[in-house]
């Protein structure tokens, strides 16, 4: 537990480094709600919520709600590999960008003949794949960053796709089934 004006409050998610796990601050905040607030049309004081202090669920987008949900993991961890690397921006095109253009236009991975760990490895592969092509306003650092998440995702866990018809698929094999164009 860690004591702030004479509260208790814990570490909000631990990521064990993965990702950030200290409280963020009222601009840290500002920051993020104004980049998340350019993939929507409106509505986006409602739908762009903040985990309160005590809160321990992880960043991401909920598509039965339309709401990106976010937490101290936005931030990031103290690790080498590109998840740990990605900055909140990546976090953000990664969720928005990735999982919410692909819920809204029905285009999230699956595939009935795989497990929902191949599936939900291809639903990353895919978020990360396309944050990194159209992700707004992201550095060419940030791009890469977002590219490396989806590879190692794919070298680290690849043994999910074992026995299915992508088992002996390559990255970009992959990458080709995937929902990555702009629209």
């Amino acid at each position: 537990m860690v004591k702030v004006k004479g509260t208790k409050r814990r570490r909000i998610v631990d990521s064990k480094g993965l990702r950030g796990s200290k409280l963020l601050t009222n601009l840290e905040k500002k920051e993020i709600f104004d980049y998340a607030k350019k993939y929507y049309t409106k509505d986006a004081d409602e739908l762009i919520q903040f985990a309160d202090d005590f809160s321990t669920n992880n960043t991401g987008y909920m598509a039965i709600f339309d709401v990106l949900y976010i937490n101290t993991d936005i931030m990031p961890g103290v690790f080498k590999s590109a998840n740990s690397r990605l900055s909140w921006k990546s976090a953000v095109a990664h969720e928005l960008e990735g999982h919410r253009a692909a819920a809204l236009a029905e285009r999230t991975f699956f595939d009935s003949d795989l497990s929902v760990q191949a599936c939900d490895l291809l639903e990353e592969m895919q978020a990360s794949i396309r944050a990194s092509k159209h992700g707004k306003k992201l550095s060419q650092l940030e791009r890469k960053d977002l590219l490396d998440d989806a590879i190692e995702r794919f070298e680290n866990h690849k043994d999910f796709l074992k026995g299915s018809k992508y088992e002996n698929y390559t990255f970009n094999q992959i990458k080709e089934i995937l929902w990555i164009s702009k629209s």
